[in-house]
């Protein structure tokens, strides 16, 4: 390949860690960016990813934060929800509906409106 000297683009990443209100300023003078950072409170916890690729600073970032847990089976099927089931037979009318026209789904979500007076973990 041909080299022209130009400089190869690299990534490097920065993570913040703090729980509390955070202000960042930046800004760009000359080519280059300067940032100011300043938390309400809490301790300095940083981690600078050096890359030098994205790839790189992805599993950099893992390596720190933890890979995603894997999604569930259920939700990479098809999903039905809406806002107001009135009670059970209803969701029950939907079900036997969804099969009456051979719709597949995998999930039905209930919304909160199947609660006592929107309190999760009751039922009406």
């Amino acid at each position: 390949s041909h080299d022209d000297g130009a400089a190869k683009p690299t990534a490097s990443g920065f993570l913040w860690v703090n729980p509390s209100e955070t202000f960042v300023n930046i800004k760009r003078e000359n080519g280059k960016a300067h940032t100011w950072w300043l938390s309400e409170s809490g301790v300095i916890d940083m981690f600078v990813f050096s890359g030098p690729t994205p790839q790189d600073v992805l599993t950099q970032y893992h390596s720190v934060a933890g890979f995603p847990a894997p999604t569930p089976l259920f939700g990479l099927g098809k999903q039905q929800c809406r806002w107001n089931y009135r009670d059970e037979d209803d969701v029950r009318m939907v079900d036997k509906n969804f099969d009456k026209y051979d719709i597949p789904y995998d999930v039905i979500w209930l919304d909160i409106e199947h609660t006592v007076d929107k309190k999760y973990f009751t039922w009406h």
